[in-house]
């Protein structure tokens, strides 16, 4: 239902707004003589250029027709996403809990107390930012157990969850594979 109701919608309103746009322009593709000046030369494309002065109009109708249906697809993403989080009450959601040990959280070391910290995988949406020296184990310490965990949460068969790499250097990348081939028979 979702799915037909966002197809209707985008088809929807992508029609409405061509046709309101191809509206204004009535007057330039009903033209008879349409001429373009270079430097000192006029060019009349109506008259010299018959043929493509006609696809050019109906590639132009098919352009606006396929950037309206993008357009409203994403402004039924916009809403629908704005109607779910006025949906929800935000004042419970913990962005980082304490010893707090959920199946849709990842493990993301000790602090001073050495209670476990923990994010939620929501919390992994948001932007995280890990500093340090070059060299101090910022790879090695945070992001491949951080990966392990999220390797694991994808290749479970109870959840769905994908995630992308991109690595500049390889190593990153390196890992990736050689955890998958080892652990997961990739």
């Amino acid at each position: 239902m979702k799915i037909l109701l966002r197809l209707f919608f985008t088809i929807y309103f992508a029609v409405f707004f061509s046709a309101v746009l191809l509206f204004f322009l009535v007057p330039v593709f009903e033209a008879e003589n349409i001429s373009y000046s270079v430097a000192f030369i006029n060019v009349a494309i109506t008259e010299k250029f018959p043929i493509f002065w006609h696809y050019i109009k109906y590639i132009y109708c098919g352009t606006c027709l396929l950037s309206f249906w993008i357009l409203t697809n994403s402004l039924y993403s916009a809403l629908c996403l704005v109607i779910s989080f006025l949906g929800k009450n935000h004042s419970k959601s913990p962005v980082v809990s304490f010893e707090k040990k959920s199946d849709l959280c990842v493990d993301i070391g000790r602090n001073s107390q050495n209670k476990l910290v923990s994010i939620p995988i929501s919390g992994l949406y948001q932007n995280v930012l890990v500093t340090g020296s070059i060299g101090s184990g910022k790879t090695s310490s945070l992001l491949y157990p951080l990966t392990l965990q999220l390797l694991e949460l994808s290749f479970s068969e109870r959840y769905e969850t994908a995630f992308l790499v991109l690595d500049v250097k390889g190593n990153y990348h390196s890992f990736v594979e050689k955890v998958c081939k080892k652990k997961f028979s990739y």
